[in-house]
């Protein structure tokens, strides 16, 4: 397995682990932790949805590179998503019952609630995810880069 790979199977984990809870308290074996990836996955779903397309493309399109860059700095894309999807529901709920002032200060509040969540619990996967690669080229099972592929200045 490659790094790139590895990377966008990690892109999974939080829908891998939300299901994990999901089917553990099917099965009567309901924690606390279970019920908060359950909730986070209800609230976050549609913006982390987005923010794995977003991350996807990214890994296809590009560079290796700039793929890994995206995907440590994913948890700020998913706030920007859950910004998005706020906005959105702002306008639906808008044209569905009318225009008020107060709403920039609910989606101002939205978005800064579900953005602090998934800052907290996006870095929580990405450290997980980034220990686990780590972990696995120790092991060899993960290739590292070959040296001529870094970009060095070479004087």
């Amino acid at each position: 397995m490659n790094k790139l790979t590895y990377l966008r199977c990690a892109l999974a984990i939080p829908a891998l682990l939300a299901l994990a809870a999901w089917l553990l308290e099917r099965a009567g074996f309901s924690t606390l932790l279970g019920d908060m990836l359950l909730v986070s996955m209800a609230i976050g779903g549609v913006p982390y949805v987005l923010t794995f397309a977003v991350l996807l493309v990214i890994s296809v399109r590009g560079q290796s590179e700039t793929f890994e860059k995206w995907w440590f700095f994913s948890p700020f894309l998913m706030l920007f998503m859950c910004g998005v999807c706020g906005f959105c529901v702002m306008i639906f709920n808008g044209y569905a019952k009318g225009w008020e002032p107060i709403q920039v200060l609910v989606f101002l509040g939205l978005w800064m609630m579900t953005g602090m969540y998934s800052l907290m619990l996006g870095y929580a996967y990405v450290l997980i995810a980034a220990s686990v690669l780590v972990i696995l080229q120790r092991f060899g099972v993960i290739a590292r880069a070959p040296d001529f592929d870094r970009k060095e200045n070479h004087a």
